[in-house]
């Protein structure tokens, strides 16, 4: 099917999580991670071979971190288009046009950590923004008027630069 047979029409925007990416990134964040402390147990002497674990200690939890947050996203993939939304997960793809929408269900969490102290809001504003040490947890559920719905988790929205932005256009 080419863009211009697509029954949602020209691809406006996509989102998602290329797993061969993410084993890219993290197979050379491993790598380095392991060489670097490899390198300073064997070669150096201390303190400098600290010095060069503590490093590659790091990478490799870049590693761990990288994973933990990006593998929940790993086969997902929104399509903004033209025309309507096209969401595939686990290889189902959903779909539903703009006129298609009876309503759309808004929930975020603001998770606002002041150090000591955290402090979690739970709203259906998507107008404001969100401060320096706030992380936002979105949840949208897309329902059509033939009683199909689309839920997009706080995983699909992780993957997008500007969430927000996103949602209001929805």
């Amino acid at each position: 099917m080419t863009e211009d047979d697509d029954p949602l029409g020209k691809l406006q925007d996509q989102f998602f999580v290329s797993i061969l990416g993410l084993i890219l990134v993290g197979g050379v964040l491993l790598l380095g991670g392991g060489g670097v402390a490899a390198a300073g147990w064997f070669l150096l002497a201390p303190p400098y071979s600290y010095i060069l674990l503590a490093v590659g200690g790091f990478l490799l939890l870049m590693v761990v971190g990288l994973i933990v947050t990006q593998l929940p996203a790993a086969g997902k993939k929104l399509e903004v288009r033209a025309h309507g939304l096209r969401f595939t997960a686990n290889g189902r793809t959903q779909e539903l046009r703009w006129d298609e929408i009876e309503r759309v269900d808004v929930s975020r969490t603001d998770d606002t950590n002041y150090g000591l102290v955290s402090v979690e809001k739970r709203s259906k504003d998507t107008a404001s923004g969100s401060g320096l040490l706030t992380d936002t947890e979105w949840d949208v559920t897309v329902h059509g008027t033939d009683g199909e719905s689309i839920y997009l988790g706080p995983a699909v929205w992780k993957m997008m630069p500007n969430a927000r932005k996103v949602i209001n256009e929805i």
